[in-house]
């Protein structure tokens, strides 16, 4: 049991020595936080898709066998409209922009139409000149052969679009990306081609000058672009969100407590906390993740309720006269218990996070137990010096007032007073209130608790990546531009065995795979493109020269003519074997039953084709067919989320659970206490499953982080009462009304903060950061409404005269 004579003597020795040694704590923080500094400046973010899943994932180690066989090419595409495309400006204009692209030093290939009309020359050296480019010459097989396979991948049906398949190096693609970025919008704007040096480039083949003015809507998609545009994203929102919590936060403790050292030591603490807790990841060797940008945010928050507690108590030390020095201490020594125990709490609900199997959830929730404990750390370094500081108070307190201040403080002082006593108000009024109606309460915790029943079961889970981006951001809407234009912007692949000799027979036997393929109805959902070099081989056998080469040469000839695309979707022999890559491309707008049957129906297509005999000239080999890609894993990750959602509740539960147990040194008020806590996030899911809301990376995570960070009121509010019946001998009702009365408007106060600061993020533009930030809010205030009416009625229904 914590609460005893014994802790007391303690927390008043530790109490002593903290205001004792001020400036040598301080000293010290200062030290270590300038020591952290450059270490903190070095954390980045882990731009690779695969690390959000453990590595032993079986579609991880598909997805990395494609990034080793064939380079580690990720594709990016340049996509843009014009209406001339088919023409020689329209080509000539292609062939700038390619050949810009192609000069990047993070780009390893680039096919576009205007290559693929170069590749004419080398298929079709026969042809005649003519005003129409050889690609799109409707009287000759081959490349009109070439026209319709790469339709939707080069250039959309309707041949007003085009767009430029990038092939990028494995090695700095977030450079490359940004520079494709910079080239994109010098096509939105014009630039592009008003500069005499790229109209100089022009090539040799073609007389049409493009216009210099020309503007392009060009708009760049790609695995790469997603997960760079979601890190930039979340980066500036974490900077963003940050300063704003920050900012209000502030605001909350100027107008509820009207004390500037509180504030100072808020924002010292802080700003340690984030440095130390930055510098300590960088040590580990970890880097942020998705999940990862709210850092500074669920500091401040956590930091400004612990300093609004001790500012409550402090506060009223000082009305009765105590100085300054005096009152620190007392404050700290009468809430350093509470304020500890709610920040173990805390720090419980984000380790449950740490059990789930997915790396970025683990990371996050290991990072935020690190920084409460730096928090709790900070605050014991610097509230010795902060809280004697001399400073100026627009508090009416022994009428100090405004005098010598600024004039309007006495509006945000009336403010305080009037917020205060409404607080303190509502507090009063729900715990009494709730203590003369228990069966009404206890009814209403019953209902509340079929209903979750019923609502809970209901939810789905986001399983479209692209809907964690606002609907008006420019990814999203580069992402519409190119559903509409090409049909689909959901890449994926399948890896399929193959012989080092490539035979006649084994490429038929793929075309069949691929028609296979392309007939799947999965609930009107269908793959929009299926493309290999079966494909092309097909197209070039058209030609009279190839129609009469083995089927070696002609692969040969196409890997001179087109090496890029060629590298990309067969590899070269490894240890006797090699492997062949089938496109895919399918709408990512997707319904998620529509996108999993999608992904089961193909799957069941390539175990099918795994199973038969593989068709070769002279070899035999195991023949294995892999589906993979990042559509494959971004449809994933939320389901892998939800899943682990209740296995890291359940351990949040269990590990609050048992601290509350070990604080108040009972297991009838540890369990008590869980049932307010646990209740309001049940609820919240409920409604967003009778809703039809989708459950995305944000809402997956609540369950865990509500229930740690909503005890605090709990164990605020079950200290007092086991102090008053352990400690004062007052009977249980007695007990509660002290332990509501001293509780329930610092609880209310920081409440409010809760709110506010887990509110702020609600206003970020990536949608999992600000569902998170609204439920944490909803759930946290339905808590503390639960901790001051439910609880007060389950802690007199279990305890004992």
């Amino acid at each position: 049991m914590i609460i005893d004579s014994n802790n007391k003597k303690f927390t008043g020795s530790l109490s002593k020595h903290l205001v004792r040694w001020k400036w040598g704590l301080s000293l010290f923080g200062v030290m270590v936080f300038f020591i952290a500094l450059p270490f903190s400046a070095r954390l980045d973010f882990d731009r690779r898709i695969e690390s959000l899943f453990p590595p032993e994932d079986a579609d991880v180690r598909a997805y990395q066998e494609l990034q080793e066989v064939f380079g580690g090419k990720s594709i990016v595409l340049m996509v843009y409209q014009d209406r001339e495309l088919t023409s020689r400006a329209g080509l000539a204009r292609n062939r700038l922009i390619t050949d810009a692209i192609d000069r990047l030093s993070g780009v390893s290939d680039v096919l576009s139409i205007s290559k693929l009309n170069d590749a004419m020359d080398r298929f079709r050296p026969s042809l005649g000149k003519s005003e129409t480019p050889k690609l799109f010459r409707e009287d000759d097989p081959v490349a009109n052969g070439f026209a319709i396979l790469f339709s939707n991948y080069t250039h959309s049906a309707d041949l007003k679009s085009a767009a430029i398949v990038v092939l990028l190096h494995d090695q700095d693609k977030a450079q490359t990306v940004n520079e494709l970025r910079a080239l994109r919008d010098d096509l939105l704007s014009g630039d592009f081609f008003s500069t005499a040096e790229r109209q100089s480039e022009r090539s040799s083949g073609f007389d049409a000058i493009p216009d210099s003015d020309h503007c392009l809507e060009a708009v760049l998609v790609g695995e790469s672009v997603m997960i760079d545009d979601a890190l930039n994203l979340i980066q500036r929102d974490g900077a963003w969100l940050a300063s704003l919590t920050v900012t209000l936060l502030s605001l909350v403790l100027l107008l509820t407590l009207g004390e500037w050292r509180l504030i100072i030591l808020a924002g010292v603490s802080i700003a340690w906390t984030v440095v130390v807790t930055q510098a300590i990841l960088v040590l580990l060797g970890w880097q942020l993740s998705i999940a990862s940008s709210v850092l500074t945010a669920l500091v401040t928050v956590m930091i400004v309720t612990a300093v609004l507690h001790l500012g409550v108590r402090y506060q009223r030390l000082l009305s009765r006269g105590v100085n300054r020095q005096d009152a620190t201490i007392v404050a700290v020594s009468g809430l350093c218990l509470p304020v500890f125990w709610t920040g173990v709490t805390d720090a419980a609900g984000f380790l449950a996070l740490s059990i789930s199997t997915l790396a970025p959830i683990q990371q996050f929730g290991l990072m935020v137990t690190i920084a409460v404990f730096a928090g709790l750390f900070a605050v014991c370094l610097f509230v010795g010096v902060c809280l004697p500081l001399k400073l100026a108070t627009y508090s009416s307190r022994r009428g100090t007032g405004v005098r010598g201040f600024f004039p309007v403080i006495a509006f945000f002082s009336a403010i305080r007073n009037q917020l205060r006593s409404s607080l303190r108000r509502l507090a009063f009024v729900i715990v009494i209130k709730s203590m003369r109606r228990p069966k009404l309460i206890l009814t209403t915790l019953l209902i509340l608790m079929c209903f979750a029943v019923i609502g809970v079961p209901q939810l789905e889970s986001e399983r479209s990546f692209l809907n964690n981006f606002e609907s008006h951001s420019q990814i999203v809407r580069s992402y519409q531009a190119v559903e509409y234009h090409f049909g689909g912007a959901g890449v994926w692949d399948v890896i399929l065995d193959a012989p080092v000799d490539v035979s006649d027979a084994y490429l038929t036997q793929v075309r069949e795979l691929e028609e296979e393929l392309r007939s799947i109805d999965a609930s009107g959902a269908r793959l929009t493109k299926v493309l290999s070099i079966a494909d092309a081989e097909s197209v070039v056998r058209r030609s009279r020269f190839a129609a009469f080469l083995p089927v070696g040469p002609r692969l040969s000839f196409m890997a001179v003519a087109l090496p890029g695309f060629f590298d990309a979707l067969l590899s070269e022999p490894v240890d006797g074997k090699r492997k062949l890559r089938l496109m895919l491309r399918s709408r990512e707008d997707l319904e998620p039953f529509q996108k999993e049957q999608l992904i089961k129906e193909v799957r069941r297509v390539i175990n099918a084709y795994s199973d038969t005999k593989i068709v070769t000239n002279a070899e035999s080999f195991e023949n294995q067919g892999k589906v993979t890609g990042y559509y494959i894993l971004l449809s994933r990750l939320i389901d892998q989320v939800l899943r682990d959602q209740w296995q890291c509740f359940l351990s949040a539960i269990a590990m609050v659970g048992v601290l509350v147990w070990v604080f108040v040194g009972s297991v009838r008020l540890a369990v008590v206490s869980l049932i307010p806590n646990v209740m309001p996030m049940i609820i919240v899911l409920a409604v967003c499953g009778m809703m039809g809301a989708r459950l995305n990376m944000g809402a997956a995570m609540i369950a865990a982080v509500s229930i740690g960070i909503s005890i605090d009121g709990s164990v605020h509010l079950l200290f007092q009462y086991c102090r008053q019946r352990r400690v004062r001998g007052h009977c249980i009702d007695r007990s509660l009304q002290v332990a509501a009365g001293q509780t329930g408007f610092p609880v209310m106060l920081a409440t409010l903060a809760l709110v506010v600061g887990f509110g702020v993020l609600s206003m970020s533009e990536f949608v999992p950061t600000a569902t998170f930030g609204f439920l944490i809010a909803v759930t946290l205030a339905l808590g503390t409404v639960g901790n001051l009416s439910f609880l007060p009625v389950l802690v007199k229904l279990v305890e004992h005269e």
